[in-house]
């Protein structure tokens, strides 16, 4: 029996949810939140979740994937997650982020007839190993959270499979945009996982790009601190492979690529006018004119230690074939131009096309035998496409 799982960060973004504002909430970031909502109101997990609804369904009926490791999962969005994944017959884990009333949701679901779990562990990503810093300084919860303001934590999961009696680990994970979290934070998950001795998973969105440069890079030395510490970087392909991308820019995510003083200026005064057309129509101007890149980057890791032999490998396909557009999957992959095209026109439509900005990834654990007949179900491109 191969192991397949799909690692998804489903985007329940509350910039595109309108909420009142929390307490702990200022009234400028609540400003920008109303704003992008109200002009993208389209793009709210609520309305996108018809297309995750498909998209989980494709993958457990039609490719078998027993296991789902999901990131970024709002509160608002959880009961009707947990419901379906129930409904396809998963059973189901969530830990939250950190403890503020504000954090996501990790959401790991699996099949109890082909599995059983026998530990699950939310391990911090803190200095000390305790609960992520909420309150105090910004220079106190940037120390003790590993550089992270809202601070991170990853999913440990022991599992047997009931079919061999093997076990393995498989840890979810969502890491901050900060590089110097990234690395600090990759780091310490390392150290936690030191010790396991089976065969290990770490999967999720790394945020694995380079947020000192304004360009879409493959952030290396984070992908270097876990080949260093043993880890074979299985997601190499999802960045080698054309479209090099698991992740398909939002609109308010091109903000670090404008002049913060011009553009941030003028888009300060649309947001004070209360004009959400007008707001949106200048995010789409401003990717034209500065000819910002929607999707060349990846974000989303897949890494493996303590094979079980010289044969076993973790295959991560491509997002070739996995594109979830306007509910149907679109089939071959769009080129990186046509999938850039897209989500500009679905911007200035106000129409989301996309079940997520990420791209689920696909990974299927077997030897080498299992690997070449799986590849064979669809011919020599199977490894790109699912």
């Amino acid at each position: 029996m191969q192991t397949r799982i799909v690692s998804w960060n489903i985007n329940s973004d509350r910039r595109v949810e309108k909420f009142a504002k929390p307490d702990n909430m200022s009234e400028a970031v609540y400003k920008d939140y109303v704003c992008t909502a109200n002009a993208f109101p389209d793009f709210a997990v609520a309305e996108r979740f018809p297309m995750i609804a498909t998209a989980l369904n494709f993958f457990c009926k039609d490719k078998q994937v027993s296991l789902f490791a999901l990131q970024e999962v709002e509160n608002s969005i959880l009961p009707t997650l947990i419901a379906h994944l129930k409904s396809i017959g998963m059973e189901v884990i969530i830990d939250k982020y950190n403890p503020s009333e504000m954090a996501f949701n990790f959401v790991f679901a699996y099949d109890p007839k082909l599995y059983q779990v026998k530990e699950q562990k939310l391990l911090y990503l803190t200095k000390t190993g305790e609960p992520p810093k909420t309150t105090g300084t910004n220079e106190e919860i940037l120390v003790h959270n590993l550089g992270s303001l809202y601070g991170r934590s990853f999913q440990k999961i022991t599992l047997k499979n009931l079919d061999t009696s093997e076990e393995f680990v498989l840890a979810n994970a969502h890491l901050d945009m900060s590089n110097h979290h990234k690395i600090l934070a990759t780091k310490s998950m390392c150290d936690y996982l030191l010790d396991v001795k089976v065969l290990c998973l770490i999967v999720g969105d790394m945020n694995q790009c380079d947020f000192d440069v304004n360009e879409p890079k493959l952030f290396e030395k984070q992908v270097k601190t876990f080949q260093e510490n043993g880890y074979h970087w299985d997601g190499e392909s999802l960045y080698t492979n054309k479209p090099n991308c698991t992740f398909v820019t939002l609109p308010y995510d091109t903000k670090r690529f404008w002049n913060k003083d011009v553009d941030g200026a003028a888009y300060e005064k649309i947001k004070q006018s209360g004009d959400f057309k007008a707001a949106r129509e200048f995010f789409v101007n401003k990717i034209i004119e500065k000819k910002i890149s929607l999707c060349t980057t990846t974000l989303d890791g897949v890494y493996s230690k303590n094979y079980k032999t010289n044969d076993q490998k973790i295959k991560p396909t491509s997002c070739k074939a996995m594109l979830f557009m306007s509910g149907k999957r679109v089939k071959p992959m769009p080129s990186t131009e046509e999938i850039n095209q897209l989500a500009i026109d679905s911007f200035k439509n106000q129409e989301c096309q996309f079940a997520s900005d990420h791209l689920p990834v696909f990974a299927c654990m077997t030897d080498d035998a299992k690997l070449n007949a799986f590849l064979s179900e669809g011919g020599e491109n199977c490894a790109l496409r699912c």
